[in-house]
């Protein structure tokens, strides 16, 4: 079938049993642009930080492992943060639980998305890719295998009734598919037989690829992209979590590190209000309302801006101890701080918890560096560190080391943050 997109960035597309389907942008640009800069300057201001070497590293894993929790948890995945970093660390091999199963996929969906951005530098010359590595710059064509593959991975080996990886559902004349419900802006019924499916995914492709849409900010594309694709709704499992990496794979592809996954924090953060803008943009598309896409495009905004000012907070609390490290390793060469107070320093900053009202004195390690020595020694040292602001005693009685952290966080501060309301 031929379709045609209008200058304004609409396609109409007449279905088998469905009805006419609308793509649309559907943007209120001056509700937004504003939104958008403040994005694209906190971005830049990240982006712009030396992640070099163990900071990047813990940057990275910080980011997947709250990345794939929270876009599990929105589909019902029941792991907790810390049982989905366990899980990623396992060789994904030896995995046996469909929990663990639903992980895996996820990272792998990541990896995926990750080479097909990377595959855009391929045939590019030098002083091109020096363009194309700012941010924004790079226009991901989205195609039909891209969306299969995805979907693939990230239902591999999971247990459905009906789900078949990488194939569209093809609804039996008497079954509905229904996403939603009365608590979240009513239930949506999309189209359910394999050739409206079909077409519509076409269509989608081709909409998303055409001019008026490629030439929209990525910050604009990626979330009208996850929408549509939703809309459409063409697996019977794993529709969210497709959507959700597509939307990060253009971010991705457009040169965003770190941030396109991280928004699922977010979206789980706010999933009343993610779950029901599906439906009230819809529903203004129906009433024939202008820029009715402009709620939903601006929530993802307010997303992406948070989860900047939160890998940024995450950043500097990285940096901090980092830098924290290299002071302590040069009191210690310098002989301003001895072995047993640096062992006692290392110890409280590998494990915290061995600092509170208590602990401290009933270590091994401690009882053992302190064997031959009296209480008076122990008093000194640790008074010697208190000194040198390395640690402090809290009101509880606690031993607290004391790293020089920033003096805001950026993701609660009202200056640098919007809330989405």
């Amino acid at each position: 079938m031929t379709f045609s997109v209008t200058k304004n960035g609409v396609l109409t597309v007449k279905t088998h049993r469905s009805g006419h389907f609308t793509f649309e942008i559907g943007l209120d640009y001056t509700q937004l642009d504003t939104l958008k800069q403040l994005t694209e300057q906190a971005y830049a201001r990240f982006a712009s930080m030396p992640k070099v070497g163990d900071i990047a590293n813990q940057l990275e894993r910080l980011s997947v492992v709250t990345s794939v929790y929270s876009t599990n948890t929105i589909e019902g995945g029941d792991l907790t943060e810390e049982e989905t970093a366990n899980v990623l660390n396992q060789d994904p091999t030896t995995v046996k639980k469909q929990s663990d199963q639903r992980v895996v996929n996820l990272k792998s969906a990541y990896n995926l998305a990750e080479d097909v951005s990377k595959m855009i530098f391929l045939d590019v010359s030098e002083e091109e890719i020096e363009t194309l590595k700012i941010p924004g710059t790079i226009t991901l064509n989205i195609k039909d295998y891209m969306i299969k593959d995805l979907h693939k991975i990230i239902t591999h080996n999971l247990e459905h009734e009906d789900n078949i990886p990488g194939q569209y559902r093809n609804n039996p004349r008497e079954r509905r598919t229904q996403v939603g419900d009365k608590n979240h802006g009513g239930v949506y019924a999309p189209p359910k037989c394999l050739n409206d499916i079909k077409l519509l995914i076409d269509a989608y492709v081709y909409w998303a690829n055409s001019p008026p849409v490629s030439a929209l900010p990525p910050l604009y594309r990626a979330p009208l992209l996850h929408y549509y694709f939703e809309r459409i709704h063409p697996f019977w499992d794993g529709n969210g979590r497709t959507g959700r990496v597509v939307e990060a794979m253009v971010l991705q592809a457009a040169n965003y590190k770190y941030v396109p996954y991280a928004n699922a924090k977010f979206y789980l953060d706010n999933i009343d209000t993610y779950f029901t803008l599906f439906n009230t943009c819809r529903k203004r598309a129906v009433k024939r309302a202008k820029d009715p896409n402009t709620d939903f495009v601006r929530f993802h905004l307010t997303a992406t801006l948070s989860t900047v000012n939160r890998l940024q907070d995450n950043a500097n609390h990285i940096i901090s101890k980092f830098l924290f490290d290299a002071n302590l390793n040069f009191l210690h060469t310098t002989k301003k701080i001895n072995d047993r107070q640096h062992t006692v320093i290392s110890q409280l900053s590998t494990n915290p918890a061995t600092g509170l009202k208590g602990s401290l004195s009933v270590q091994p390690w401690y009882t053992s560096l302190y064997r031959n020595l009296t209480d008076r020694t122990k008093i000194r040292d640790i008074n010697k560190l208190i000194e040198l602001e390395l640690i402090v005693r809290n009101k509880n009685g606690d031993i607290v080391v004391e790293y020089e952290k920033p003096n805001i966080t950026l993701a609660n501060s009202p200056i640098t943050s919007i809330e989405y309301t």
